[in-house]
């Protein structure tokens, strides 16, 4: 069974990709698509997941990567196709541009293949660590294969636009989410916020304007503490002109005067004024 943007791997005979190994969990990670690829994240609280070699709670998978869950080793293949595009320098959460449509359809298809081999692979494979070398199946073997990559093929395909991300609504959404990006980019917390809501309010499913609108009142408060925190230590040290700047910017991120630390910031910034007009 699908669930969401995903397919489910573990134990469990309800996982979308059963795993028989004991030292898996019943429910052990997930392959989700998401706008810049193809995604797994580890869901077991008890075991741990490895990507080449490298334990990962969450990583964006590169073409014909390793992945070991327990005992079993599972190894894409995207043979004969050109490699899914990734910039392996790229933090996971920072996406590029919203990528053409036919950008996007190959991408797409290059991830049904490699999710289509992530299931032949556990099907078909007795040694957990070995490569499966597909010139030895038999004709049986070979129509097995076609029909399980068909079936993935098509579940995803129809993933896709259940998701409803072939909407105008998401369309909308995405450029303003983009919009938000380069402002939380470029430190204009307040800005990024208003476009991440934005997104919300056009596409409520937008994963990553959730995040990034959670990350910038994190980064706004910060950036809110540090400037009331610069305004003290000047003030303590009699640079009464640059306690007038900190508390500005407080006052400039906050916005309202209802706020508590708005009202602090503007006693200390009239204090600071004070004393530099009355020479004390």
């Amino acid at each position: 069974q699908m669930a969401g943007d995903r397919l489910q791997l573990g134990r469990a005979e309800d996982n979308d990709i059963i795993i028989k190994d004991n030292k898996c969990s019943r429910y052990h990670a997930v392959l989700e698509m998401r706008e810049h690829g193809l995604v797994i994240k580890n869901i077991s609280t008890n075991n741990r997941v490895f990507v080449d070699g490298m334990e990962v709670s969450e990583t964006l998978l590169q073409p014909n990567a390793t992945i070991k869950l327990g005992d079993t080793e599972i190894q894409l293949f995207v043979s004969g196709l050109e490699a899914l595009s990734v910039n392996p320098e790229s933090p996971l959460d920072i996406p590029s541009p919203m990528p053409t449509a036919a950008k996007k359809k190959n991408s797409l298809f290059y991830v049904y293949i490699a999710i289509a081999g992530l299931g032949l692979y556990l099907l078909l494979s007795d040694d957990k660590s070995a490569v499966v070398d597909t010139s030895l199946n038999d004709d049986s073997k070979i129509q097995t294969e076609i029909m399980e990559a068909q079936k993935i093929t098509e579940q995803l395909q129809n993933l896709k636009y259940s998701s409803g991300k072939d909407s105008k609504q998401y369309l909308d959404a995405q450029e303003e989410y983009q919009k938000g990006f380069r402002d939380y980019r470029e430190g204009n917390y307040s800005r990024a916020i208003t476009s991440f809501q934005a997104a919300l309010a056009l596409y409520p499913k937008h994963e990553l304007a959730k995040k990034y609108e959670i990350l910038s009142r994190r980064k706004l408060d910060e950036s809110i503490q540090a400037s009331m925190q610069d305004g003290n230590r000047y003030m303590e040290q009699g640079r009464y002109n640059e306690a007038i700047s900190s508390y500005r910017n407080v006052m400039i991120l906050i916005k309202s005067p209802d706020n508590l630390t708005y009202k602090e910031a503007k006693a200390k910034f009239d204090q600071a004024r004070a004393i530099i007009e009355g020479d004390f």
